[in-house]
Order: structure tokens, then sequence, then C-alpha cells
């Protein structure tokens, strides 16, 4: 080989040596920017696993709240039943304090009564009565008052004028 050729080798040498340094940098810098993303993948999964396990214990929170509040639901429902019943018995104590009081007035004094009362709830009343009790009270009654609760209950319950 000659001289030129072993310059050319030298030169060769040269050029592949600083590449061979530029390379290493290269790869040096492609290895930190990995290292980069590695962490912020690290980072980013353990930020999505503490939201998941957050958005876990919420779930969990809305669950139990839907649960309290359906046992509430429920417990109102039985106190409105309970209400209800009561109410219920209420009424007929009262309708039967009424009925019974009309069964012991005198026959003028219920007709009297039922006269100045509004049509439906004389009807009611009326038809809470023994027939022969009914009898008695619409023979004391007005013709007029007398037919108009005739045809309210000739209608039935509910009674409830036109």
């Amino acid at each position: 080989m000659g001289a030129m050729a072993q310059d050319d080798m030298l030169r060769c040498n040269q050029i592949f040596e600083q590449r061979k340094s530029e390379l290493l940098l290269e790869l040096d810098k492609i290895d930190e920017q990995q290292q980069v993303l590695e962490a912020l993948r690290h980072a980013t999964e353990k930020v999505l696993k503490d939201k998941e396990a957050k958005i876990a214990t919420q779930q969990a929170d809305v669950e139990a709240k839907l649960s309290q509040i359906e046992a509430e639901k429920e417990a109102i429902k039985k106190l409105v039943e309970r209400n209800k019943k009561l109410l219920e018995e209420m009424k007929k104590v009262k309708d039967d304090k009424i009925i019974e009081t009309y069964t012991k007035m005198k026959a003028g004094a219920a007709a009297a009564a039922l006269g100045e009362m509004e049509p439906a709830s004389a009807a009611e009343i009326l038809f809470s009565l023994e027939p022969k009790q009914s009898a008695k009270i619409f023979a004391k009654m007005e013709a007029g008052k007398a037919a108009e609760l005739t045809a309210l209950l000739q209608k039935g319950p509910p009674f409830k004028a036109e």
C-alpha cells in the first residue's frame, strides 16, 4: 500500500472515530429520552390507578347512598300505608258515630239537619242508615230535597251532586 492509501485509511479511521463518538452521544440521548418516557409512563399508570381507585370508592359511596335512599323510601312507603290505614279507621269511627247519632235522632230533626247539608254528604249518611230509619227521615223532609237525595242514592256511591 502506498502512502496515499495509508493516508486515506487514516482519514477514514478518524472520520469513523468522529462518527462513532457522535453516534454514542446520540445513543446516550436516545437512552436518556427512553428513561424519561419510562418514568412518564410509570407516573401516568400511577395517576390512572389512583383515579380508578378514587372512582371505585366514589361508586361504592354512591351505591351505598342509593341503598340507603331505597331503604328510606321503603320505610316512608310503610309509614304512608300505616297512616292511610289509621285515617281509614278514624274515618270509619267518625262515620259510625255520625250514623249512630242520626239513628238516635228523631226523624224530624234528622230531616231538618240533612236538608241543610250538602246533598252528597246527606246522601252518604242516608245510605249508611237502615232503610226503616231512612224512610222515616224522607217522610219528614221537604219533597224537593227528598227527590234530590233519592236521585243521588240511586246512582250509588260515591255520592256527588252534578
